[in-house]
């Protein structure tokens, strides 16, 4: 019986094992890849972005401007004109401290925001252009500590975070009360990541990104600092990884800085009903002054559909709903910055 024992451990630990000696970080390979020819839309408004929306015609881009003290900055798609600028940091009625978690809903034309203070408002997009000033259909205060580093709307009238200290995935009702733990697993790294449970975790709460799918079927997982790609199924009260592609081995020096060696990964994401359209770069950190970015098309079955090569640096962007173009932040050589655009049409 002791022998039976010890030979069911050893084979235990044999796949254990093998499963871990399997785990290969493998860089992503295009069919395709094609070079973006950006164009410019704006090139008078001058302004630091954090990031970028659609609403119909209309992109939002949350960022400081020198010309105002708002939050959030209107321009056309057709034109790329300037329409106007709504929203303050505060703690007046309307205000928050800051807009740091961000939930846009294209069926209800709104802004779901809440603040690191648990202040939340929802926004009426149409209605604050309109009238040239934030227009709010809904305020309160999250009655809990939030920790939630992004949020996404879910069907039936609730919200998804996503944290990674507590648990990595919950859903909670627009008013953060019923809370519901989805998901709290995380994917195998690396023996070092294994052993450090803050750097583990610190990892996919601080370098992670997330977005969902505009159906709301499925959700994206990536990140800075190496580069994997999580994708899950959502609905109902769970959350259920179907894919996880390893690209480029996270490595970190502590829970916030990686090691010299570490390649840099994932810069933005975002996705479309079709594709997931991730801006990254394949060089380390230690040459990251001079990094080159470049956006990758995969599909929903985490597959490597195209990829385009950027002429100039972006930032923050987003794509229109039938993959037909991508509205972006730039910079040029000359460090100018601008709003532009690039299309799609040959993937």
């Amino acid at each position: 019986m002791k022998n039976l024992y010890l030979t069911m451990l050893v084979l235990a630990l044999a796949a254990c094992s093998s499963y871990r000696e399997d785990v290969r970080y493998e860089p992503p390979s295009f069919p395709k890849e094609y070079t973006a020819q950006i164009k410019s839309l704006n090139k008078e408004v001058t302004m630091d972005v954090m990031r970028m929306y659609l609403c119909d015609t209309i992109i939002l881009v949350r960022g400081v401007s020198v010309d105002n003290d708002n939050v959030l900055h209107a321009f056309s798609i057709n034109d790329g004109k300037y329409i106007c600028s709504f929203g303050h940091y505060g703690r007046g009625p309307n205000e928050l401290a800051n807009y740091f978690c961000v939930a846009p809903d294209s069926e209800s034309h709104t802004l779901h925001v809440l603040d690191t203070n648990g202040a939340y408002i929802t926004i009426d997009i149409p209605r604050s252009i309109e009238n040239r000033r934030i227009e709010v259909s809904s305020q309160g205060a999250n009655p809990h500590h939030t920790t939630s580093m992004s949020i996404f709307r879910l069907p039936e009238g609730r919200l998804l975070h996503c944290e990674g200290f507590d648990c990595r995935f919950f859903s909670t009702d627009m008013q953060y009360r019923d809370t519901v733990r989805l998901h709290d697993a995380f994917p195998y790294i690396s023996p070092e990541f294994e052993a450090d449970t803050i750097i583990h975790k610190g990892y996919f709460s601080m370098f992670t990104m997330h977005d969902v799918k505009p159906d709301r079927t499925r959700m994206v997982c990536t990140g800075l600092y190496g580069m994997l790609m999580e994708i899950f199924d959502i609905g109902g009260d769970s959350i259920r990884p179907v894919v996880t592609r390893r690209f480029f081995e996270p490595k970190m020096k502590n829970q916030i800085a990686p090691q010299p060696d570490c390649v840099l990964g994932a810069g933005d994401l975002y996705v479309t009903d079709k594709y997931i359209y991730l801006l990254y770069s394949d060089e380390t950190a230690q040459s990251r002054d001079n990094a080159e970015y470049m956006l990758g098309i995969f599909d929903w079955s985490g597959q490597e559909v195209a990829r385009y090569r950027l002429e100039e640096e972006i930032g923050p962007f987003v794509v229109m709903p039938d993959d037909s173009r991508a509205y972006c932040w730039v910079q040029d050589a000359e460090g100018e910055e601008y709003l532009g655009y690039f299309d799609l049409d040959k993937i």
